[in-house]
């Protein structure tokens, strides 16, 4: 089974960066069942457990959820590079990758990517298209330029450019995906599940 433990501080309660009917979700709920004991999940549903902490000196309020494992499970560790200047979804999406078995860095400066990914040598970079300074676009030509053959995984992140010619721009200057926010966390899986040793 897979257990994740969702916090969100009043900030960004509703503001999650995954569509709604995803597995994972930011929005607390409101009727989850407090316990401490078993953790077993049923087969077609998770188990809520509603959970009270203070993360960063603000009091948060969340949700344990605990699923059964599906096909979408990672066939080996990642290590993933995670870039947004919008520090909610940085937290977001290393809380869900780590919950999968990866692990996981986030940067929320354009200029943070070009050295966590030369120390970190990630698997996986997911860019944030409309970073500030340096755009996803220009990071993404930057890091094929350094690695002509054996360059990461990119997957591009965007809620702004989602016209069809942004999606071909983001092919042009180097992403291997392309997804809109908000979206299913198993589209992002999905993409992780297959990836060819690098």
């Amino acid at each position: 089974m897979r257990i994740f433990s969702q916090l969100a501080p009043p900030c960004c309660r509703g503001a999650a960066i995954l569509a709604s009917g995803s597995r994972y979700t930011l929005s607390p709920i409101a009727d989850a069942t407090l316990g401490n004991s078993s953790l077993a999940a049923r087969a077609d549903a998770p188990q809520h457990f509603r959970r009270e902490a203070e993360l960063k000196g603000v009091s948060v309020v969340g949700v344990l959820s605990v699923w059964p494992r599906n096909a979408l499970a990672p066939s080996r560790r990642l290590r993933i590079l995670v870039a947004d200047d919008n520090r909610d979804t940085v937290w977001s999406l290393t809380e869900l990758l780590e919950t999968e078995g990866h692990e996981v860095r986030g940067v929320q400066r354009s200029e943070e990517v070009l050295g966590a990914e030369a120390e970190f040598k990630p698997h996986v970079v997911i860019l944030d298209l409309q970073m500030p300074d340096i755009s996803g676009y220009d990071l993404a030509r930057w890091l094929r330029s350094r690695h002509p053959e054996r360059c990461p995984l990119l997957i591009a992140l965007t809620g702004a450019f989602t016209r069809p010619a942004d999606q071909q721009l983001s092919r042009i200057t180097g992403f291997d995906h392309y997804l809109i926010k908000p979206f299913e966390i198993d589209q992002l899986l999905s993409l992780l599940v297959k990836i060819p040793s690098r």
